[in-house]
């Protein structure tokens, strides 16, 4: 609904500048390369065509049906409208800073604190990218004004890290500068995909059945807690080697950034 919205002031904005003899617009709409959905294999760049698979989750499933919208307005209307697809956006290239720590950096928190004994997927790819990496694209392509319709996949490609190497970076960075003076940091078994799934329905059964018998909101907590963190789960543990060959082409000819 709200794409929706966005497409009909841009509609309006169009008019107005056309009437007023001035530039045509140009929209910029920001998806994520999750809008594809599951995919098996590599995640091809299509443009403009579009075909999702099974959504990871609501956002994933909103993300697509925006794009189909989108991508429709531009077949019907040859509109002037960029979309940008980052994949997993993460700290600063530089200090690894960030203001938003969900995602990845959740589930470091979990193993840090001895809460995740299990993890699942190591040679699965990770694909993060900087944030400023991003806002730089953005920025150099709505600056330039030279690119006015396609889309720009944001990602690490075949660069993007595996799950075990999060890991084992994350753990060694931890051990090393540990706030907390004597903390142990247990390391994360890595187990089968089927294994770590059953484990956390069998935790969050546990502590639905502890709610029911005490009325404990601790336990009632715990079960949201689960929940949020099955939400993670397709980035985490889903398969997603997002193909960017295309994309990088076209970011180093309208912009000045490299690779992430």
């Amino acid at each position: 609904v709200f794409t929706h919205k966005i497409y009909d002031l841009f509609c309006d904005i169009k008019n107005h500048r056309k009437q007023a003899g001035k530039s045509e617009a140009t929209l910029y709409y920001i998806s994520t390369g999750y809008a594809y959905g599951i995919c098996k294999k590599i995640i091809p760049e299509e443009y403009p065509e579009f075909h999702p698979g099974k959504p990871d989750n609501t956002y994933a499933q909103t993300k697509a049906e925006a794009k189909c919208f989108i991508l429709d307005k531009i077949k019907q209307h040859n509109d002037r409208i960029v979309i940008f697809e980052p994949t997993i956006i993460g700290g600063s290239a530089k200090t690894g800073k960030t203001n938003s720590y969900n995602l990845h950096y959740i589930v470091i928190m979990l193993g840090y604190l001895g809460k995740l004994p299990f993890l699942t997927s190591p040679k699965n790819q990770l694909d993060i990218v900087p944030v400023d990496w991003v806002a730089a694209v953005i920025s150099d392509i709505m600056a330039k004004n030279e690119m006015h319709q396609g889309v720009l996949r944001l990602a690490s490609g075949e660069n993007a890290i595996r799950i075990k190497h999060l890991h084992d970076v994350a753990y060694d960075y931890y051990v090393d500068h540990d706030p907390v003076p004597g903390h142990v940091i247990p390391k994360i078994r890595f187990v089968p995909k089927w294994f770590f799934l059953s484990m956390v329905q069998v935790q969050k059964s546990f502590y639905r059945a502890m709610f029911l018998i005490t009325r404990n909101q601790r336990f009632r907590k715990m079960v949201k807690g689960i929940s949020l963190l099955e939400g993670y789960f397709p980035y985490i543990t889903g398969f997603k080697v997002f193909d960017n060959s295309k994309s990088m082409a076209l970011i180093k000819k309208y912009t000045d950034c490299d690779e992430a």
